[in-house]
């Protein structure tokens, strides 16, 4: 899809990942902003509507707490007038690295760009 389309298209509430892709969809995806990566290792301790509380494994600096909240935006509205919403990736108990793909976004499935359904 150009460029100029993808300012046209509207995001999916349920969108699907493209059967054909170039390679660089993760990239595109990360790089947009809309989902939400791990600062720092962890296990997953609590997920709730609104955001991802991860408890960090190891600790180097003592003046940072040893729990990491990431908050999700549920339903927002955009510039553009369409829906911004957040969907975790991550459940109870996993185990996270730093850089990891803990949320999705609007146009997101997995961490990879899905900007349509796809027909079969």
């Amino acid at each position: 899809m150009g460029s100029n389309m993808m300012r046209q298209a509207v995001p999916l509430l349920k969108p699907e990942s493209p059967l054909v892709g170039t390679g660089i969809e993760s990239d595109v995806a990360l790089d947009s902003g809309v989902t939400i990566v791990a600062k720092r290792e962890g296990v997953v301790d609590k997920i709730d509507g609104k955001r991802i509380v991860i408890k960090a494994t190891e600790e180097t600096d003592f003046s940072k707490s040893g729990v990491d909240i990431y908050n999700l935006q549920k339903f927002k509205r955009s510039n553009q007038n369409t829906c911004i919403n957040q969907r975790p990736l991550v459940r109870v108990g996993d185990k996270v690295k730093v850089g990891d793909i803990i949320a999705d976004g609007p146009s997101t499935k997995l961490g990879e760009l899905a900007l349509g359904k796809t027909l079969q």
